[in-house]
């Protein structure tokens, strides 16, 4: 074909501008799938990191109440422990263990999804529950 029988707008291409386009389509293809791989792969390492920082954090935690709070027995606390044994009775949970942290404000929350799992409850909410109960 000589170039007075090719239209105007064949003139301005390129011989080989289909096999570039090709080809570049499929490189940002590549690009594209790879960036969502590495993407993926991150957001994976990153939810596995959080998962395993927030397991150390709550084995932390737990080992800071052991420490610094005292345990519902049945020789500390035993008006507790028989309240406790009452509620683990009705409601089946798994093996927990029970402690009073010293604290004026009232408050109680439970942590562990593994073992141990453990109540804590302040000593401010013990003492406002005794008063509540002694006015009943």
């Amino acid at each position: 074909m000589t170039s007075k029988t090719l239209s105007f707008h064949q003139q301005l291409r390129f011989p080989a501008e289909r096999r570039t386009l090709w080809i570049t389509f499929a490189t940002i293809a590549l690009v594209i799938i790879l960036a969502g791989v590495i993407s993926f792969g991150g957001a994976v390492l990153l939810v596995l990191f959080i998962f395993f920082a927030t397991n150390v954090l709550v084995r932390l935690n737990h080992r800071r109440h052991v420490g610094n709070a005292l345990r519902i027995g049945k020789s500390q606390f035993p008006e507790q422990a028989v309240e406790l044994a009452k509620a683990a009775k009705k409601l089946k949970p798994p093996p927990l263990q029970a402690f009073i942290y010293q604290e004026d404000h009232i408050n109680a929350y439970a942590f562990g999804w593994d073992a141990p799992q453990a109540i804590v409850i302040t000593s401010g909410a013990l003492t406002g529950f005794i008063v509540a109960t002694t006015i009943h």
